[in-house]
């Protein structure tokens, strides 16, 4: 049996708010549930909260959850999205592996055992002409990417229409074009699972630990309330499995 050398957890879209309720479900308590079924239960390497970790930015969320994990041995990396506030975060986070790209925007780097993890910053809901450069730079043959926003469209009407990457086309075409790199994207921001693929760019959505939309409508609509997260298992051969899970919570 081939066991995995490191692991990472994927938690997005937590959307943490001052009453902590967001659309009817108890927010913070699902996200405790979370980690006593992950991060209480099983060692994981790093921990990623891929952006929209609060749902209005507040200091009151941010905090919450920096107590919460405060003892965990885990590696944690903080994402702005749309839905934080970058200066707030700064004030509670040990923000740790930030790399100085572009002012007032968390961008992360780190090694992982020969794995190349870069964390891109969206709060302002586009890429920088830096950050762009920035990725295409650092991307080798063992780099996987984490980035709030997907890069490209994602065959979710609602969300590709109305909640798209500002630049994503502009994105696409750059990426796309360089043949000799292939770019691997763990996202959130949509709110459901999917793993979708353009030429050399390959997409992984993880779901909410919130709800989950309904992919396939044009309009707003929850598809179900279950918390999901992902699992990225790297082996070592550099090769990686990826996985979500869900918990159903009464």
């Amino acid at each position: 049996m081939v066991v995995a050398t490191k692991k990472i957890l994927q938690i997005t879209d937590t959307h943490l708010d001052e009453k902590s309720t967001t659309h009817g479900h108890n927010v913070y308590d699902k996200l405790a549930i979370v980690f006593e079924q992950t991060i209480e239960k099983k060692d994981f390497d790093l921990i990623i909260f891929s952006g929209d970790i609060s749902d209005k930015g507040s200091l009151n969320s941010y905090e919450w959850l920096a107590k919460k994990t405060e003892n965990y041995n885990s590696k944690i990396i903080w994402m702005a999205g749309n839905h934080d506030s970058v200066d707030n975060m700064k004030q509670v986070f040990n923000l740790s592996f930030l790399v100085d790209i572009e002012e007032n925007k968390l961008n992360y780097q780190l090694n992982l055992s020969g794995i190349n993890i870069l964390c891109l910053d969206t709060n302002d809901k586009l890429l920088s002409d830096n950050q762009i450069d920035w990725l295409i730079e650092s991307t080798d043959d063992n780099t996987i990417i984490f980035i709030h926003h997907p890069p490209i469209t994602c065959a979710s009407p609602f969300m590709d229409d109305n909640h798209s990457l500002a630049n994503w086309k502009i994105i696409k075409e750059k990426l796309s074009t360089i043949s000799n790199k292939t770019f691997r994207f763990f996202c959130g921001h949509y709110h459901q699972e999917s793993y979708i693929s353009y030429q050399n760019i390959h997409l992984f959505l993880t779901p909410s630990t919130m709800f989950q939309i309904d992919r396939h409508k044009p309009h707003f609509q929850i598809a179900n309330t279950l918390s999901g997260y992902r699992i990225i298992e790297i082996f070592e051969d550099k090769s990686f499995k990826t996985y979500c899970d869900y918990i159903f919570i009464t």
